[in-house]
């Protein structure tokens, strides 16, 4: 039986392979594109104090959001797994982008008769989707990228740049 690799050959091997531009533009492009995607913390508030959501109604938008979630995985294993993650970016932001105005509408009580819990629940779902679908094909770019013995290490480090931007821009 072989002998795991050392730390110091785990930390060679990464610094290798972020050293590739194969690797860096691709997680710099994500990088990027997550710090762009600032999540709205006023949201919730809003819900709550503006349209007087209950406690119960953001239970409701969280389940629902959920599933949708789950949809999202299911639809990019049936339907976008060979897909170009470049066109799943762009199809995806355009629709994040559409629902995103329609928060505009809920603000603005412009809803076209449409309740505010549903015109919430559907915005909350579609972005829950879109995340979804986001990810699937950057975790595989991800598991790709590591080198043989440090698909541990290498894989953390890789998605630490993807995680930190949605965490702390």
């Amino acid at each position: 039986m072989e002998a795991p690799p050392t730390v110091r050959e785990q930390w060679d091997d990464i610094f290798e392979l972020v050293k590739r531009r194969a690797i860096w533009q691709p997680c710099g492009f994500i990088f990027f594109y997550n710090a762009c995607q600032v999540s709205n913390a006023a949201w919730s508030q809003f819900l709550v104090v503006g349209l007087g959501f209950t406690s119960w109604e953001l239970g409701v938008l969280t389940i629902v959001a959920s599933f949708a979630t789950w949809a999202g995985i299911v639809v990019y294993k049936r339907f976008f797994f060979n897909s170009s993650w470049r066109l799943i970016y762009l199809g995806t932001t355009a629709l994040s982008a559409f629902f995103s105005l329609l928060q505009l509408q809920l603000i603005s009580g412009f809803t076209l008769g449409i309740p505010a819990l549903y015109f919430a629940t559907g915005d909350d779902a579609v972005w829950a989707f879109v995340l979804s679908i986001q990810f699937l094909p950057m975790c595989i770019m991800y598991s790709g990228m590591c080198p043989d013995g440090s698909e541990g290490a290498s894989c953390e480090c890789i998605a630490f740049a993807g995680a930190t931007t949605s965490d702390y821009f």
